[in-house]
C-alpha cells in the first residue's frame, strides 16, 4: 500500500510537468499560426494580382489568335477564290463548245420531225381499212354465236330431262328392293327379340333374390365395423397418452440422468477445488472420506445460492473430528509442496455456545431453518450461520435490515444472494452462472439417484402398458371389416346395376317388337305405292329421248356455219393487228424526235446561262481578291506590334510568378514548423492521457486493498497506514529478498507425482497450439508473399503501360501542335502508382493554361485526341470508329488531324462520321446518307480508290 501511494505522488508531478510542457507548446503554435494568417494574406493579394495580370495575358493572347486565325482564312479565301476564277475559266471554255455542238444537232432533228410526220399519215389511213372491215366480220360471228348459243341451250335442257327421269326410276326400283329387303329382316329380328324377353325375365327373378341375401350380408358387417372402430379409436386416445406421458418421463429421466453425471463428474474430478484439496482426497487414504462443508450441507435449490454466497470462504474446507488429524494432512501438504489447505475442527464446537440473537424477523428465514445435515454437524453450522437471516423473494435487503432494532451482528442477505448487509459492511454483485451448484453434492447426487431409479421402473411399466395397446390397436386394425365391406357393397352394386340393366333392356326389348310390328306394317305400303310411281316415268323418258336427237341435228348444222365465219374473223384481225404496229411504231418515232430536240434546246439555253453567270462570277472574284490582299497586309503590320506585346507582358507576369512561390515557400516552412509542434504537443497529451490511466490503475488497485482489508480482515485502510511502521530497509533489497525466498519455497518439497502426467497433457497441448500457431504464420507469409508479387507484378506493368502512352502522349501531342509545344502525364503519388490520380499537362506555345478550361475549343480537342491516340498506338485494335471529332478543330488543323489518321490507319481501319469536306477528301471510301422522301433514307456509296 505505501509503495501505491508512493507511485500515486510520483505519477501527480509527473502529469504537472506535461501539462506545462503542453502550455509552451501550445503558446509556440498560436504564434506560428499567427504568422501563417499574415503569411496567407499576402500570397492571397499576390495571387489576385497575378490573376488579373493572368487574365489580362490570356485576353491579349485570344485576341492574337483571332488576328492570325483571321489572316489565315483570308489568305485561304484568297487562294480558294483563284481557284474558282480557274475553274469557271474552263467552264467557259466547255460551255462555248457546247453550245455549237447542241446547235448542230438541233437543225438535224427538225429535218428528220417533217418526213417521220409524212410516214405517219400513210400508215394512218392503211389502219383506218383495216379496223373497218374487222368491225363488220366481228358483228357476222356475233348473230352466228348467238343461234349456236341457243341451239345449244335447248339440246342440253332436252338431255337434262332425260338424265333426270332415268334417276327418278333408278331410285324408285332401289327403293323398292331396300323396301323388300327391310320387310324380311324386321320378320326375323321380331322373332328373336321375343326369345331375349322370355330368358330377361327369368333372369330378374334371380336377380332379385340374389340383392336381399347381398344387403343382409352387407349391414351386418356394417355393424361389426361400427364397433370396432369405436375400440380402436378408444385405444388410439389411450396410446397418444401414454406416449406423451411416456416421452415427458423420458425427458425427465435424461434430465435427471444429466445432471447426475455432472455432479457424480464434479464430485470425482473436484472441480472448482484448489489442487492442494485434490491432492489429500486422491492420495492420503484416512482423508478419502473426510467431508468438505459443502458436502454435508442440503437446502433447497431456491436457497442454494444465498447459503453458498454466506459459506464462500468455508466452503473448501475440510471438517474433522479432532485437531491431530488437521495437523498431520497439514504436513502431508507441507512435504509435498502442493498448497495449502484449511480444516474446521468438531471438537472446537461442541463446547461453543452460540447466541441466536432475535428469533424471527419479517419477510425474511434463518438460513440455519433452511438448510439440512446430521446431527453431528449442527454445532458446527449454527456457529457459521450464527445471526445470518434470508430475505424473501422480492424483498428489499435495505429496507428489512433498517426495521432492525439491534443490529450487532446480524446479517440479511438476498434470496438470490446478490447482496449481503450487516451493520459494519455491504458487498455483493453479479451471480455467477454456477453459483448454487457447490452445496450439497453428494446429498444431491444421493436423491438424484433415487429419483432416477423411480423414474426408470415408471418408464419401463409405460412402455409395456404402451406396447400391450400398441399390440391390440394393430389385432383390431389388422381385423377390420372395411376391406370386406367395400368388397361385398361393390359386388351389391354389381348386381343392383345388372338388375337395372336386365329391366332397361326388357322396356327396350318390348318397345323395339312393337315398332317392328309397325315398321313391317308400313313397309308393305310403300312398296305398293312405288310400284304404283314407275310405270308413268318410264312412258315420259321415251318421249324426252326423240326431242333430244332432233335438238342435236340442229345443233351440229350450226356449228358448221359459226367454223367458217370464225376463220374470215381471223383473217382480218391478223392484218389488222400488223397495221396497228406500224403504226404506233412510226408514232412512237416522231414522239421521240420531239423529245429529243426538246432536251437539245434545254441544254443550249441552261450552257448559255452557265457561260453568263461564269463571267460574272469571274468578275466579283477578281474584286474581292483585290480587298482581301488589302486586309492580309494590315493585318501583319498589326501582328509584328502584336507579338512586341507580348514578350513584354509574359516577361513581367514570369517575374510576378517567382515572388509568389517564393511567398508560397515560406507559408510552407510555417506550415512544417506547425505540423512539428502539433505532433510534440500530441505526444505529450497521450502521454499525459497515459499517466492518467496509469492513476486511475493506482486508485483502483488501492481502494481494492482498501475493501479486501476491510471485508477479509475488518481493518481500516486509513488507520492501519496511520500506524504502520514500514522498515528501514530499501525497497529494491526487500524485493530481491522476496525473489529469494520465492526461489527457495519454490525449490522445496518432493516431486509431485502427477507433475508428469499433467506436463505430457499440456506439452502435448503446447505442441499442438505450436504446429497450429505455425501453421497460420506459414499461410500468413505465404499470402503476404503472393500479394507482394502480385502488387509488384501489377505495378511493373502498369508502369511499363504507364511510360509508353506517356511517349506516346508527347508524341502525337507535339505532331498535333508544334515541336515547341508542351506535355506530359505525372503521377500525383509515385509512391503507389496503383492508387495515385493521373494529371494530364498540356501547355500549346504562348500560353500558360492553370486550367484546361482556358485552352480554345480546338486545342482541347486536339489534347484529348493526343491522349486517345497515344493509348490506342500502345495497343492498336483492329477498328476504331470516331463520331465527328473534327467538328471544332478549324481547317489547319483538320489537316492534321487527317495526317494523323491516315498515318494510323496502316495497321487499323478508321471509320469517321463527319461533316468536313476536308476531311471527305482525304478517305478511301464514303458513305453518304440522304432523305429521298420523307422518312426514308438512302445510302450512297463512293470508292475513291476506284475512282483513281
Amino acid at each position: 500500500m505505501h509503495g501505491i501511494n508512493e507511485s500515486f505522488t510520483l505519477s501527480n508531478k509527473e502529469i504537472e510537468e506535461y501539462e506545462d510542457n503542453r502550455l509552451a507548446s501550445t503558446t509556440q503554435i498560436e504564434v506560428l499560426e499567427a504568422n501563417l494568417e499574415r503569411e496567407k494574406l499576402a500570397v492571397l493579394d499576390k495571387e489576385r494580382t497575378l490573376s488579373d495580370q493572368q487574365k489580362q495575358l490570356n485576353s491579349f493572347l485570344s485576341q492574337l489568335q483571332e488576328k492570325e486565325s483571321q489572316k489565315k482564312i483570308d489568305q485561304q479565301k484568297s487562294t480558294f477564290l483563284k481557284n474558282q476564277i480557274v475553274q469557271l475559266t474552263q467552264q467557259i471554255t466547255q460551255a462555248r463548245n457546247v453550245i455549237e455542238i447542241l446547235s448542230k444537232e438541233i437543225e438535224q432533228l427538225k429535218i428528220y420531225n417533217e418526213e417521220d410526220e409524212n410516214k405517219l399519215e400513210v400508215v394512218r389511213i392503211e389502219f383506218d381499212n383495216a379496223k373497218l372491215k374487222l368491225e363488220e366480220q366481228r358483228n357476222t360471228n356475233l348473230e352466228f354465236r348467238n343461234n349456236l348459243d341457243e341451239a345449244r341451250n335447248k339440246h342440253v335442257a332436252s338431255t337434262n330431262k332425260i338424265t333426270e327421269t332415268e334417276k327418278l326410276i333408278a331410285v324408285k326400283e332401289s327403293q323398292h328392293e331396300a323396301l323388300q329387303r327391310s320387310a324380311q329382316q324386321s320378320m326375323f329380328e321380331n322373332e328373336e327379340r321375343i326369345k331375349t324377353l322370355e330368358g330377361l325375365r327369368n333372369d330378374i327373378a334371380q336377380t332379385e333374390e340374389k340383392i336381399e341375401k347381398q344387403k343382409m350380408l352387407v349391414d351386418d358387417l356394417r355393424r361389426k365395423e361400427e364397433e370396432n372402430m369405436e375400440k380402436i379409436q378408444v385405444l388410439e386416445e389411450k396410446t397418444e397418452q401414454l406416449r406423451q406421458d411416456l416421452t415427458n418421463k423420458n425427458r425427465t429421466l435424461d434430465a435427471k440422468n444429466n445432471e447426475f453425471k455432472l455432479t457424480k463428474n464434479m464430485i470425482d474430478n473436484l472441480e472448482g477445488f484448489p489442487e492442494s484439496i485434490k491432492f489429500l482426497k486422491k492420495n492420503v487414504n484416512w482423508l478419502k472420506d473426510t467431508p468438505l462443508l459443502s458436502d454435508i450441507i442440503y437446502s433447497e435449490e431456491k436457497y442454494r445460492v444465498a447459503i453458498e454466497s454466506v459459506l464462500q470462504p468455508y466452503l473448501n474446507n475440510f471438517v474433522v473430528d479432532t485437531e491431530n488429524e488437521a495437523i498431520n494432512a497439514i504436513d502431508v501438504l507441507s512435504q509435498s509442496s502442493v498448497g495449502k489447505a484449511s480444516f474446521l475442527i468438531l471438537d472446537y464446537f461442541k463446547k461453543t455456545t452460540v447466541n441466536n440473537g432475535q428469533s424471527t424477523l419479517d419477510n425474511t428465514k434463518k438460513a440455519i431453518d433452511v438448510v439440512q445435515i446430521d446431527e453431528k454437524f449442527k454445532p458446527l453450522l449454527s456457529y457459521l450461520l450464527n445471526g445470518i437471516y434470508i430475505a424473501d423473494e422480492g424483498t428489499d435487503v435495505n429496507s428489512v435490515f433498517d426495521k432492525i432494532e439491534n443490529k450487532k451482528d446480524i446479517f440479511i442477505i438476498s434470496n438470490s444472494g446478490h447482496l449481503l448487509k450487516s451493520d459494519k459492511q455491504i458487498s455483493g454483485g453479479a451471480v455467477g452462472l454456477f453459483e448454487g451448484k457447490r452445496l450439497g453434492r453428494l446429498k444431491n447426487l444421493e436423491i438424484l439417484e433415487k429419483e432416477i431409479k423411480e423414474l426408470e421402473t415408471e418408464v419401463m411399466h409405460l412402455k409395456k402398458i404402451t406396447q400391450d395397446n400398441y399390440n391390440e390397436l394393430q389385432h383390431l386394425k389388422v381385423n377390420s371389416f372395411r376391406n370386406v365391406i367395400e368388397r361385398e357393397s361393390h359386388q351389391l352394386q354389381q348386381v343392383e346395376k345388372e338388375l337395372v340393366a336386365k329391366k332397361s333392356k326388357i322396356e327396350s326389348e318390348e318397345n323395339s317388337i312393337g315398332k317392328i310390328t309397325s315398321q313391317a306394317q308400313a313397309l308393305h305400303d310403300q312398296i305398293e305405292q312405288l310400284l304404283l310411281e314407275i310405270e308413268p316415268l318410264q312412258t315420259l323418258l321415251g318421249e324426252h329421248v326423240g326431242t333430244a336427237n332432233d335438238h342435236k341435228t340442229a345443233l351440229d348444222n350450226l356449228e358448221i356455219d359459226f367454223r367458217k365465219a370464225n376463220e374470215l374473223y381471223n383473217q382480218f384481225s391478223q392484218a389488222f393487228n400488223q397495221t396497228n404496229i406500224l403504226f404506233i411504231q412510226q408514232e412512237n418515232k416522231l414522239k421521240s424526235n420531239q423529245q429529243t430536240l426538246t432536251y437539245k434546246q434545254h441544254q443550249l439555253e441552261e450552257n448559255q446561262n452557265r457561260l453568263q453567270t461564269a463571267t460574272t462570277e469571274i468578275e466579283n472574284s477578281q474584286l474581292e481578291i483585290d480587298i482581301l490582299a488589302e486586309s492580309i497586309e494590315k493585318l501583319e503590320t498589326e501582328l509584328i506590334e502584336s507579338y512586341k506585346e507580348k514578350e513584354s507582358q509574359m516577361q513581367f507576369l514570369s517575374e510576378q510568378e517567382t515572388d509568389y512561390y517564393k511567398v508560397k515557400d515560406g507559408i510552407n516552412a510555417i506550415e512544417d514548423a506547425i505540423r512539428e509542434k502539433n505532433k510534440n504537443k500530441q505526444s505529450i497529451e497521450q502521454t499525459i492521457m497515459n499517466k492518467k490511466e496509469l492513476l486511475s490503475e493506482l486508485k483502483l488497485k488501492l481502494n481494492v486493498l482498501k475493501e479486501r482489508l476491510s471485508i477479509e480482515f475488518h481493518i481500516d485502510a486509513d488507520e492501519f497506514t496511520a500506524t504502520l511502521e514500514l522498515p528501514e530497509t530499501p525497497k529494491e533489497d526487500l524485493a530481491d529478498r522476496l525473489d529469494k525466498v520465492k526461489r527457495r519455497i519454490e525449490n522445496f518439497g518432493e516431486v509431485n507425482p502427477m507433475a508428469e502426467e499433467a506436463y505430457n497433457e499440456m506439452n502435448e497441448r503446447f505442441v499442438f497450439i505450436n504446429t497450429q500457431k505455425q501453421d497460420l504464420v506459414d499461410s500468413k507469409e505465404n499470402l503476404l508473399q503472393t500479394m507482394l508479387e502480385i502488387e509488384n507484378t501489377a505495378k511493373g506493368q502498369f508502369l511499363e503501360t504507364f511510360h509508353a502512352v506517356r511517349e506516346n502522349f508527347i508524341s502525337v501531342f507535339r505532331s498535333m501542335f508544334t515541336e515547341d509545344d508542351n506535355c506530359d502525364l505525372v503521377l500525383v503519388n509515385p509512391d503507389d502508382p496503383l492508387e495515385s490520380e493521373i494529371d494530364i499537362i498540356a501547355k500549346p506555345k504562348g500560353k500558360r493554361p492553370q486550367g484546361i478550361n482556358q485552352l480554345s475549343g480546338g486545342e482541347k480537342t486536339l489534347t484529348a485526341l493526343s491522349l486517345l491516340f497515344g493509348l490506342y498506338l500502345y495497343k492498336p485494335a483492329p477498328f476504331c470508329i470516331l463520331d465527328e471529332v473534327d467538328a471544332p478543330l478549324d481547317d489547319a488543323n483538320v489537316r492534321k488531324f487527317n495526317e494523323a489518321i491516315r498515318k494510323f490507319s496502316q495497321n487499323s481501319q478508321f471509320i469517321l462520321v463527319t461533316h468536313n469536306k476536308s476531311t471527305m477528301a482525304c478517305v478511301d471510301s464514303i458513305y453518304g446518307v440522304t432523305m429521298v422522301k420523307q422518312g426514308i433514307s438512302r445510302v450512297v456509296p463512293v470508292d475513291f480508290g476506284s475512282l483513281n
